[in-house]
């Protein structure tokens, strides 16, 4: 997204064009991950709301700081981020993720976001070496380390609420789990039923 020229329709473009080749492969692949995932824990409606939110958030802020630092420092780095065309959809979808891995129980969700944000740090610090030549890559890869934590504080503030428990309890009768009419006599049970048929 380009600030400096007003470019706001690349608020909506963003969401649905991303680069080609293997870049839009694995863009698909990420975004139904992530964002399904998301889905299944928090609901459609959530989901939604959690995608846009860090859309929109993390585009808006990287552009407005960048834009003001290229105004006061007009290095050539600076200008090349200022100027970047950046597109597609992975700030949104790397927000879910950062959801998706604080709603996880907590001894498999944090070594995992740790692990995951420890990546977008080394990634961006090896593109941030090939400014100004490759500004597209240093813009996604800040906007990926920006997105994974705002989109994981977002949900544990109760921005959006995990719902898969009801339907987990409700499942929870099944063949695998007995519910109390199901499940067979105990010793307890054998003795009191003697005592009520004599």
């Amino acid at each position: 997204m380009n600030l400096r020229d007003l470019q706001w329709q690349r608020y909506l473009t963003s969401l649905w064009l991303t680069a080609g080749g293997w870049q839009f492969v694995a863009s698909i692949a990420m975004l139904t991950l992530c964002v399904g995932m998301t889905e299944r824990l928090c609901g459609s409606f959530a989901a939604m709301k959690l995608f846009l939110s860090c859309h929109v958030s993390v585009l808006t802020t990287m552009s407005v700081v960048i834009v003001l630092l290229a105004s006061i420092d007009s290095s050539p780095s600076l200008l090349a981020l200022a100027n970047g065309h950046d597109v597609g959809p992975s700030a949104g979808y790397y927000g879910c993720l950062g959801a998706i891995l604080v709603l996880l129980p907590s001894l498999s969700g944090r070594p995992i976001f740790l692990c995951v944000f420890a990546v977008l740090l080394i990634r961006l610090i090896i593109s941030v070496g090939h400014l100004p030549e490759d500004a597209t890559s240093v813009s996604a890869d800040l906007a990926h380390l920006l997105a994974l934590p705002l989109g994981a504080s977002l949900t544990r503030l109760g921005y959006v609420a995990k719902t898969i428990e009801v339907r987990d309890s409700a499942s929870k009768s099944g063949p695998d789990c007995p519910s109390d009419t199901n499940r067979p006599p105990l010793e307890g049970d054998k003795t009191a039923s003697k005592s009520e048929g004599s």
